[in-house]
């Protein structure tokens, strides 16, 4: 995931809502940033979110239906270790072995 340079400091809040709203309409580099942020950033809105890991999660998987394999290697992450889902070596193993083609 790129994210932008806009999203460091204190702007990284805003930043991620600006990336939700494009995810939702479908843009892939903002469904992965925003699913990296949520993954890997600690901000106040993040840590008042409970679902922080199940955002993150639906947020690779649009990603990698859109063929990022970055996303289908973070979903079987995700799987393997039941961040933001169940675990489930199956779903590990299917996602990260498209991840590799």
């Amino acid at each position: 995931a790129v994210v932008s340079t806009q999203s460091t400091g204190g702007e990284l809040d805003a930043a991620l809502v600006k990336y939700l709203t494009l995810a939702e309409l479908g843009y892939e580099v903002a469904q992965s940033n925003a699913a990296y942020i949520f993954d890997r950033e600690d901000t106040t809105f993040i840590r008042e979110l409970n679902s922080r890991y199940e955002r993150a999660f639906v947020n690779w998987r649009r990603a990698a239906s859109q063929g990022f394999g970055g996303a289908r290697l973070k979903l079987g992450d995700y799987y393997y270790y039941g961040q933001g889902t169940e675990t489930g070596r199956s779903g590990a193993t299917k996602s990260g072995a498209r991840g590799r083609e």
